[in-house]
């Protein structure tokens, strides 16, 4: 499961040797941190995600619950990749791409037909 939420991007998957406990594992260990801050974390650097911690199940349930039941964010972008993620560069422009790959999935692109008015041009004033 990915979850691309207030204070990062991690990925769940069930620890294969303990089905008890998940493994939360992130491409920036800040992720991992800021929704777990203590758990043991592990850097792997061939994998295909270099950090990694085994958290129990209700433990992540718990934070997860806790996220969605105080989740004050609408737009994902704005308020999630600017204002609440650890400071990265390369964020908003990852979180973007992940928004736009998957806009790809609709039978009909987002705003497909939303008319705009054309914006007044700000003409300077001739005295």
């Amino acid at each position: 499961m990915w979850i691309i939420g207030k204070y990062g991007f991690i990925s769940l998957v069930v620890n294969d040797q303990d089905p008890s406990l998940m493994q939360v594992r992130a491409r920036v260990k800040m992720d991992i941190l800021m929704y777990f801050p203590d758990a043991r974390i592990e850097t792997i650097s061939r994998a295909d995600y270099m950090f990694r911690a085994n958290v129990p199940r209700t433990e992540v349930a718990r934070i997860i619950h806790d996220e969605i039941m105080e989740y004050d964010v609408t737009s994902h972008v704005k308020d999630v990749a600017i204002e609440y993620s650890p400071a990265n560069p390369h964020r908003r422009q990852a979180y973007y791409a992940v928004w736009s790959a998957l806009a790809e999935m609709q039978p009909r692109p987002p705003y497909f037909g939303l008319v705009t008015r054309p914006r007044k041009s700000k003409k300077s004033k001739k005295r």
